[in-house]
């Protein structure tokens, strides 16, 4: 392990596996995804920061404003463990994070698994958000252990055309609408597993 691959930690017999797309990034070499441990402070910390970023530059919205410090109690407020959350982090070669995907799970969307996922800006429009979408729509009812699950959701606001654009592409269908906590709208969107 290089770069910043050697500096977080891992879940044991977690998820690791070559990033799967039927259309691979262009990001000149291959990515890896591998399951972080959520419980270290350290991973907490990353995600949080990225969250953060997301949420300053209006990507995203949370009531999570985490300043660097309990990061295990922050990650718990965003992603509480009920939902059962996993955390799947994405590499390339040099071992550089590239961005990550959670994946859990919620009563009020049943059969489904969620997921949020942040792409690092210098990583954008490579295709690696497609990737995402792919690769959890083949391996989410393994990450979260559970067979009955039947389709994979997100949400998103309406003016993110970035986001918008990989809905298109991927074929996901409008799920629902919302209204977040801020008055923004957001549009759900879902879209059948496949088998891993």
């Amino acid at each position: 392990m290089t770069g910043e691959e050697s500096c977080l930690a891992f879940k044991e017999r977690g998820h690791g596996v070559p990033l799967f797309s039927t259309q691979e990034p262009r990001l000149g070499g291959a990515v890896h995804v591998r399951e972080l441990d959520h419980a270290n402070e350290r991973v907490a910390h990353e995600i949080l920061t990225d969250i953060m970023t997301a949420r300053a530059a209006k990507e995203i919205d949370t009531l999570a404003r985490y300043k660097g410090k309990k990061p295990l109690w922050w990650l718990g407020t965003v992603y509480p463990e009920a939902a059962t959350p996993r955390f799947l982090s994405l590499f390339n070669e040099q071992g550089t994070l590239l961005g990550w995907a959670a994946l859990s799970t919620t009563p009020s969307l049943p059969k489904c698994a969620v997921l949020g996922a942040i792409v690092r800006p210098p990583f954008r429009n490579f295709g690696l958000g497609w990737a995402i979408v792919e690769h959890c729509r083949k391996y989410a009812r393994e990450v979260l252990d559970d067979t009955t699950l039947a389709d994979l959701f997100f949400d998103t606001r309406e003016q993110n055309t970035q986001v918008l654009r990989i809905v298109e592409k991927v074929g996901m269908t409008p799920a629902r609408e919302r209204v977040d906590i801020n008055g923004n709208r957001m549009i759900g969107f879902s879209i059948p597993l496949v088998d891993g």
